[in-house]
């Protein structure tokens, strides 16, 4: 009882955004790039200010956590928060924010996909996050960011990791 193979059929679906990117006029991709620089280094003094801000939100969020670590709401709002401090981080050349959040968000990850949680894990990461979101930490030795990554992964590592 086997069927025929039907052919596969391939369909070029165009985006929105490919239209916009191939037509003619605009920035060149090296412009383009030349500006965002630009802006992030005008706009660098303002980092800190902003991540002093999204700290305080971040610990919000995890003390709301704290609270009622099984809530997938408050779960999900506190990791959408350490990502959004990961990614500026480096965005601003603060390498250290974005490690020391990045393992906040696998530490995160880790506790809501297999249902766990520990309050002192969370805690060691929001003290380390407090300590490099300081201007005074980016003129601290390498070797102090180093110590302090190779901590939390160790944290991180004694949380079952997630199989994709």
């Amino acid at each position: 009882m086997n069927e025929p193979h039907t052919p596969a059929l391939l369909l070029t679906v165009t985006s929105r955004f490919a239209r916009l990117a191939k037509r003619e006029g605009g920035k060149s991709a090296a412009e383009a790039l030349q500006a965002a620089e630009s802006f992030i280094e005008s706009q660098q003094e303002k980092y800190f200010g902003w991540v002093t801000a999204d700290l305080e939100r971040l610990n919000k969020l995890l003390t709301l956590l704290d609270a009622d670590p099984a809530s997938d709401k408050a779960s999900e709002a506190a990791y959408r928060k350490a990502v959004h401090i990961r990614d500026l981080g480096s965005s601003f050349g603060h390498a250290i924010i974005t490690e020391v959040a990045d393992s906040l968000c696998e530490l995160l990850y880790r506790f809501r996909m297999n249902r766990i949680y520990n309050h002192e894990a969370v805690a060691a990461h929001r003290a380390a996050l407090k300590l490099v979101c300081t201007l005074q930490f980016s003129t601290m030795p390498a070797e102090a960011g180093l110590t302090l990554q190779d901590g939390l992964r160790k944290v991180v590592a004694r949380y079952p990791k997630v199989e994709d």
